[in-house]
């Protein structure tokens, strides 16, 4: 497993806006479902907080289907202010903007409802997260995120050896259950299929979300990937490549 290099991951994020907005499928689909699973708990959010806000996906849906009284948006790339500038003209709602690093940025302010889809992965220390979301919450507030578990990114894992520290949604829940009731908690595999090898790298590039070092793609190294995978986790349909989110919503207990 291996550590994500924050800041790194920003300049990345930073360079990829537009590429992230066309091409993050999965991380849009993952918002849908977000938001569908919020409508059914009849929430009436007033002050929010969301951390890794990206390009704003969240965001616009959130603020569509919910008036709020203030909405506080947080991500560690600073580019992604503009972003949030153009949902809040189309929205016609507030966005302060909060650039840094969630896991350590400190806030004297509290929530009644926190959000986060597709960024608690990068994080150091969830169970830290976890205890500090719980701080920053009001009484029986919302925590609502995803992430993505231990099957994420399988076919790369396999011929690189590299991964993030995935966490199962079974642990994710036993993180929270001292401080937390869980009122939602789903897990899925989502298969994409791409015409060569490559372009299962290049969709990875595209969305931001690669952590691996650019120095392992040497032709030689990239012709051995592209071979390896095509004797793996080649389809009919094409190459694989298996995103596993994980949609967790729970209530702060009081």
């Amino acid at each position: 497993m291996i550590v994500a290099e924050k800041q790194r991951v920003a300049k990345r994020f930073g360079k990829q806006i537009q590429s992230y907005k066309k091409y993050a499928t999965v991380q849009k689909n993952i918002c849908d479902r977000v938001i569908a699973i919020l409508l059914q708990h009849s929430l009436t959010p007033a002050q929010v907080l969301e951390i890794g806000c990206g390009t704003g996906f969240l965001t616009e849906q959130f603020l569509t289907q919910f008036n709020v009284q203030s909405y506080m948006a947080n991500d560690i790339a600073a580019e992604m202010g503009t972003e949030l500038q153009r949902i809040s003209l189309i929205t016609g709602q507030t966005i302060d903007f909060l650039p840094g690093d969630a896991e350590t940025i400190a806030l004297d302010k509290q929530f009644d409802t926190i959000l986060s889809t597709s960024t608690l992965q990068w994080f150091h220390n969830i169970s830290g997260f976890f205890g500090k979301m719980h701080n920053m919450l009001r009484d029986r507030g919302i925590f609502a995120f995803s992430t993505f578990g231990t099957e994420n990114f399988r076919e790369i894992t396999t011929l690189t050896n590299q991964s993030l520290a995935y966490s199962s949604a079974e642990e994710l829940c036993a993180l929270l259950a001292d401080n937390f009731h869980v009122l939602h908690c789903e897990t899925y595999c989502k298969t994409l299929f791409f015409n060569e090898a490559v372009d299962v790298l290049r969709h990875i590039k595209q969305t931001g979300v690669n952590n691996l070092s650019a120095s392992l793609w040497t032709n030689s190294r990239l012709q051995q990937f592209s071979t390896a995978y095509r004797d793996l986790f080649y389809t009919n349909n094409g190459f694989t490549l298996t995103y596993n989110p994980i949609i967790i919503v729970a209530k702060k207990i009081s």
